[in-house]
């Protein structure tokens, strides 16, 4: 009687496990950085910090997706800070397409306590460019 039991919850974990995985799909999310963006160059210009002082912080981890011409998938890259950005940015050989997966959370020192749900390259580049506006 016990196997029976048993053999019901083993299947339904199994079979859960496998629709989380399908959930989850690489590309669900994400959006072309164009390497001639504003985007890309307030990224690669690391304008989320002015010496010592960071406008920023990400509240998750950013996914950035290599492709090549044909849009197929060659790595991940996963940054962690904000200063890494610029210089994973400045290493990827120009012929190939960057991804971002969104969405991304993030908070903004200017506006405490407060985070914000960033789900395209557009509200990506406004907040980094209200991050970055000096008062």
């Amino acid at each position: 009687m016990k196997k029976i039991i048993l053999l019901p919850v083993v299947t339904f974990v199994s079979v859960s496990n496998n629709k989380h995985y399908k959930k989850n799909t690489r590309y669900e999310d994400i959006e072309i950085l164009d390497q001639s963006s504003e985007l890309y160059e307030l990224l690669a210009q690391n304008t989320l910090r002015e010496g010592e002082f960071v406008f920023s912080k990400f509240n998750s981890p950013i996914s950035f997706h290599l492709l090549n011409k044909e849009q197929k998938y060659i790595d991940t890259i996963t940054i962690n800070e904000e200063d890494e950005i610029a210089d994973f940015l400045s290493a990827v050989d120009p012929s190939l397409k960057i991804g971002i997966s969104y969405p991304i959370y993030a908070s903004s020192f200017l506006e405490e306590n407060t985070v914000i749900d960033i789900n395209t390259n557009n509200e990506l580049k406004e907040y980094v460019e209200k991050c970055t506006m000096k008062i």
